[in-house]
């Protein structure tokens, strides 16, 4: 627990101990009932920007002190933005952090992996069709019509 209150991520911890990121989070977490507890306190609403998360919410431990890490009044619900904006505070010191900043730098990252799986899957089109594979079993193979590969393949 002292090196989670020191900032390592639940990754870094687990590496450390030679064990998954999940069963460090498991062995960390907050018991069921105290999890329950946080919901119905918070009426399952995150506690920065009021958006209803129910029991998929975050629980938040507030403050780092080792005897009140898992104590309800330690404890919030928070959204999954909110949840990233409380840990990046943490890290970078940056009160001023808005969640629609994580929302949009999200979006780029989507944007970003979105290009590279459509370069991929153009690559392997004109790889297919170089082996001699017909545009229509192309289609049927990418879920794409004929004229969409044909347009692929000449680079449209």
């Amino acid at each position: 627990m002292k090196l989670r209150l020191n900032g390592y991520t639940y990754a870094r911890i687990a590496m450390r101990a030679n064990v998954s990121r999940q069963r460090v989070q498991q062995v960390l977490a907050p018991p069921r009932p105290i999890r329950d507890f946080v919901v119905n306190k918070h009426d399952g609403k995150c506690a920065k920007c009021g958006l209803y998360v129910g029991k998929s919410g975050h629980v938040h431990h507030a403050g780092n002190e080792t005897e009140t890490y898992n104590d309800i009044e330690n404890l919030e619900l928070l959204c999954l933005t909110c949840h990233r904006g409380a840990h990046r505070d943490l890290v970078n010191g940056d009160l001023n952090v808005s969640p629609a900043s994580f929302i949009e730098e999200g979006r780029q990252k989507r944007q970003v992996r979105r290009h590279a799986h459509l370069e991929r899957r153009n690559e392997n089109i004109k790889r297919y069709r170089e082996r001699g594979m017909t545009l229509r079993a192309l289609g049927k193979m990418f879920k794409l019509s004929h004229t969409q590969i044909a347009n692929i393949i000449n680079g449209k």
